[in-house]
């Protein structure tokens, strides 16, 4: 598992894949991200992921605040258009203290 300090911003990088498993091009891919008590932390309901190449969507737009808790955070990736996300897709990732 990642591991972060407060003011830093992790890149939540997921994988879309079509049913005969190839890399897909994909609309409306977005993620959530949930503290380690289950609260939503991103700015809005999802937030819009990023590609530099077919199939592989990344987000990078949350720095995580001074104000946050340390512990386990969840993140999910979301695809609206009914692309297939490999399972593993959904990850989590560890704020610590220093």
């Amino acid at each position: 598992m990642k591991q972060y300090f407060r003011a830093a911003t992790p890149r939540l990088v997921c994988e879309v894949r079509n049913a005969a498993g190839a890399l897909a091009a994909a609309t409306g891919v977005t993620c959530t991200i949930e503290d380690s008590n289950g609260k939503m932390v991103s700015t809005t309901a999802t937030e819009a992921m990023s590609t530099d190449d077919t199939g592989i969507y990344y987000y990078a737009g949350w720095t995580v605040p001074a104000t946050a808790l340390a512990g386990t955070y969840r993140w999910r990736p979301i695809c609206t258009d009914g692309s297939y996300i490999t399972a593993d897709a959904e990850g989590e990732f560890e704020i610590m203290d220093r």
